[in-house]
């Protein structure tokens, strides 16, 4: 049995013989092993990537929901999301811009994630220096332009600069803890708010809990407040 992406989120799917998944770039296949064991391949452009045995009995089931990017090969415990274009606040300014962002894949079978599947390219970037330094998953448009509209997640940023001076934000740095996805009622994926207050050369990246903005959720998250400190500029 075959699907795509957008008729499985959420929904509880059985193993019987075969299932096979299209994960954009990445194809997910299952296949029944015995009656306690299923063998999950993730193939890449039609090559086999991985595969490995999960034990999810016959009447186990598999769900595919969305969560954060935060794959990738060494841990990583932020974002680096360099703006599409710079906003340039003015003393003591407010404002916001809506950020497009893509989603990870978590595969889960009885509540325990057993795959991670990224739906976009993985690049990793260090924020900072070389010896104290943030690693981090750098995002930009052209990461965020190669994955289709209907698998990017919307992101509200709140920016309040509360120094006497200018000044221009072309990237923020979010902390992955805390970061979570919700769906709306209308299927669009959205992440929880996030702020950044400038002062003193400095920036304060709050996440909080959930997206204010929202209307009606079908699938919502909590996320959890947390904030990260930018020192080596913005």
């Amino acid at each position: 049995m075959a699907f795509k992406l957008s008729e499985v989120f959420l929904k509880e799917l059985k193993v019987v013989n075969e299932l096979y998944i299209d994960l954009h770039k990445i194809k997910v296949f299952f296949k029944r092993i015995d009656e306690n064991i299923v063998e999950l391949t993730k193939l890449v452009n039609g090559v086999s990537a991985e595969s490995k045995l999960v034990n999810i009995p016959y009447d186990g089931v598999v769900v595919l929901k969305p969560v954060p990017p935060s794959y990738a090969p060494i841990e990583v415990k932020c974002l680096l999301i360099k703006l599409e274009k710079p906003v340039y606040m003015k003393p003591y300014g407010v404002t916001r811009v809506s950020i497009k962002l893509p989603i990870d894949v978590v595969i889960e079978t009885s509540g325990t994630v057993i795959d991670t599947i990224s739906l976009s390219r993985v690049k990793l970037s260090l924020y900072g220096p070389p010896d104290f330094g943030e690693l981090t998953r750098y995002i930009d448009s052209t990461i965020v332009n190669e994955v289709p509209q209907e698998l990017l997640g919307s992101m509200t940023l709140y920016i309040e600069n509360k120094s006497s001076e200018p000044t221009t934000l072309s990237k923020v740095v979010i902390p992955l803890s805390g970061l979570a996805v919700s769906i709306s009622d209308e299927g669009e994926f959205l992440f929880n708010d996030v702020t950044a207050t400038l002062n003193r050369g400095l920036i304060e990246v709050a996440v909080h809990r959930e997206a204010t903005t929202a209307a009606k959720v079908k699938f919502l998250v909590m996320g959890k407040d947390y904030t990260y400190v930018m020192k080596f500029g913005y």
